[in-house]
C-alpha cells in the first residue's frame, strides 16, 4: 500500500495497486485493516492524483478492498455453485434443512438486520439530498466521501466475517493512527 503511494510512476503505481488487490483478493481482512488505519488520512498532502482528480488513501484502498471482496465472492459463489451441481448428479444428500431457531433462518417479516435497514435508510435520504444541492459538483464529492465510502466500508466489516484474532487487527488500526496522527500533531506544535 506504501509503494502505491510514493511511487513516482503511473506505470509503478498501477502495478503496486494490481499487487495489493491479488493480496487483498487473497485476504480480504488486510484490506479492512489497511482501510482502518488510513481513515485520519483523507485530508492534503496525502491525496494521489490519478488522471484529473485526486484521491485519499482511504478513498484507494476501499475501492481496491471492496472489488478485491466481491471478485473473491464472485469466485466462491462460483466453487459453491459448481460443487452443487457435482453432488446433485451424485445424490441428494447436499439439502440441509435449518431449525427455525438456527441463526441463519430469517423471519419473513424481518429479512435484514435493524443495522443494515438503518444503512440504507442513511443512504437513500443521503442520495435523495442530491436533488436539491445548488452545487452538484461539490455535492457528488462529498456524497461519495462521507456517505457512499463509509457504507462500503461498512458493508465489508459485515461481508468479510473477519476472526477474533482479524477484528483485534482492524481495532489495532485504529489505536495506530490516532496514536500517528498525535505524533504528528505533536510535531507540528513543537
Amino acid at each position: 500500500a506504501a509503494l502505491f503511494y510514493v511511487a513516482p510512476s503511473f506505470y509503478v503505481y498501477v502495478i503496486a495497486l494490481a499487487a495489493l488487490f491479488v493480496l487483498i483478493a487473497l485476504r480480504p481482512a488486510w484490506g479492512v485493516v489497511l482501510i482502518a488505519f488510513t481513515i485520519p488520512f483523507y485530508v492534503p498532502p496525502w491525496p494521489k492524483p490519478m488522471f484529473q482528480f485526486f484521491f485519499s488513501p482511504v478513498e484507494i484502498l476501499t475501492a481496491v478492498t471492496f472489488a478485491a471482496f466481491l471478485l473473491r465472492k464472485l469466485v466462491e459463489r462460483g466453487t459453491m455453485n459448481a460443487e452443487r451441481g457435482t453432488q446433485s448428479a451424485e445424490s441428494p444428500r447436499h439439502l440441509v434443512t435449518l431449525s427455525p431457531a438456527h441463526p441463519l433462518t430469517r423471519s419473513p417479516l424481518h429479512p435484514f438486520p435493524s443495522a443494515d435497514l438503518a444503512v440504507l435508510a442513511f443512504a437513500l435520504i443521503a442520495t435523495a439530498s442530491l436533488l436539491f444541492t445548488e452545487r452538484l459538483d461539490v455535492a457528488t464529492n462529498e456524497w461519495r466521501m462521507v456517505i457512499i465510502e463509509p457504507i462500503l466500508f461498512y458493508v465489508l466489516l459485515r461481508g468479510v466475517k473477519l476472526s477474533q484474532k482479524e477484528m483485534w487487527a482492524v481495532l489495532d488500526a485504529f489505536v495506530l493512527s490516532g496514536v500517528a496522527v498525535a505524533l504528528f500533531g505533536l510535531w507540528q506544535f513543537a
